[in-house]
């Protein structure tokens, strides 16, 4: 038993070599990638529960398309209401999806890609 509860000090990875480059900067791509899957996700999720008003706006498109017009709504009106939440959500996260789009396309070297 006082073998598993030894305290050995962390030695961290050889940090001079382009595979430690190749790692962080996938560490980064993958993190961009994951969040702009998740973001995604919640604006479909969020469209398929949305008031129908809402929902015929931003219909069948792709996801591009239906983050084009949720980043442009214009949000007035008391939030109370699901049609101004949804629509507040909907810019939210479609403003999200622009910025993490952004950052995976143009932040990150061509090594770092899939």
């Amino acid at each position: 038993m006082r073998v598993l509860s030894a305290v050995r000090p962390v030695v961290p990875k050889t940090q001079g070599s382009v595979v430690e480059s190749i790692r962080v900067l996938r560490v980064a791509f993958t993190s961009a990638r994951e969040s702009l899957t998740r973001v995604a996700l919640q604006v479909r999720d969020l469209i398929v529960t949305a008031p129908d008003q809402l929902r015929a706006v931003l219909g069948p498109p792709s996801t591009g398309e239906r983050v084009a017009r949720a980043a442009r709504f214009q949000v007035t009106g008391d939030v109370a209401d699901p049609v101004v939440g949804t629509k507040l959500a909907l810019r939210t996260l479609a403003r999200r999806y622009k910025v993490l789009s952004a950052e995976r396309e143009s932040r990150l070297p061509d090594i770092a890609r899939d």
